[in-house]
């Protein structure tokens, strides 16, 4: 099977991470994964991925279309990092990785597209209030929306 993984493998991660595959068995699950009522429960936040619906504390979000889209992928592999490449190419499209910028080094790499990441996650957090502390960055690498543990 030849993979080709845009994630990285984390640990405990509650749905396989890999991206692309050219393993029809692998093709099989992940549209198994992604079809049907898909709700993501996570401390306060409740996701509905299905409905496009977004509830913290029992109160209804409003995203704008990017931070659903941000939040609809991160929540598809939560508890699992994602590169910063991963989510911006699965929210604005593969042609936003900008590659010509690799060529600085690594510190201005993709600079002008982190920023507009970033731009859009401190919105994003801000609008899930308290439930946004469970969207995570892993400097210079990727994001996570955590997996938190109802207590019992």
């Amino acid at each position: 099977m030849t993979v080709h993984a845009l994630h990285w493998r984390t640990p405990g991660c509650s749905i396989d991470c890999i991206a692309r595959s050219h393993d029809p068995a692998a093709h099989e699950a992940w549209g198994r994964m992604t079809s049907g009522p898909v709700v993501v429960r996570t401390g306060p936040l409740v996701v509905n991925l299905s409905a496009g619906t977004v509830v913290v504390d029992g109160d209804a979000v409003r995203l704008s279309r990017l931070e659903w889209r941000i939040l609809e992928y991160l929540a598809r592999q939560v508890g699992c990092l994602v590169t910063n490449d991963a989510l911006i190419s699965a929210v604005w499209g593969p042609a936003c990785v900008n590659p010509t910028l690799m060529t600085r080094g690594p510190r201005h790499r993709g600079r002008v597209d982190l920023h507009m990441l970033r731009v859009r996650l401190a919105g994003l957090r801000r609008r899930l209030g308290p439930a946004g502390r469970l969207v995570t960055t892993v400097h210079d690498i990727g994001r996570r929306l955590e997996q938190e543990r109802p207590l019992s």
